[in-house]
């Protein structure tokens, strides 16, 4: 389990995710959405936390 995060310069959401594939810090690997079942890609942090960049 990861932590998701999506921030902006206004806006922080946090939520929890899976991941789908392993990756290192700057790689952007699929993530699972907990909450939605939704996949999304980020960009891996460190090894409990991945960003949504938009």
């Amino acid at each position: 389990m990861v932590t998701v995060i999506v921030e902006s310069d206004t806006l922080k959401i946090t939520t929890k995710g899976i991941a789908k594939e392993k990756g290192q810090p700057g790689d952007v690997i699929k993530v699972i959405n907990i909450d939605t079942k939704k996949v999304i890609y980020a960009k891996v942090a460190n090894n409990s936390m991945v960003k949504v960049e938009f």
